[in-house]
């Protein structure tokens, strides 16, 4: 699979979305308070993305003979 396989893409562009929200230890780094706006963000990109990359993630995953 190529970078430019529009299926990849769309991972690619959520990850350019939402590379700028503190996931895993980066949390430990960041200011409480901070935090809690954040987790707001995280939880609408959640919701937004998660239909869309559910759908591509079973394409692929047929794609691939899982």
């Amino acid at each position: 699979m190529s970078d430019d396989d529009p299926l990849f893409r769309t991972f690619l562009g959520i990850d350019s979305e939402t590379d700028h929200l503190p996931v895993g230890d980066e949390r430990n780094l960041w200011n409480p308070k901070a935090l809690i706006q954040k987790d707001k963000e995280i939880r609408e990109m959640e919701i937004n993305f998660e239909s869309e990359a559910r759908i591509v993630a079973e394409v692929l995953r047929s794609r691939l003979g899982h």
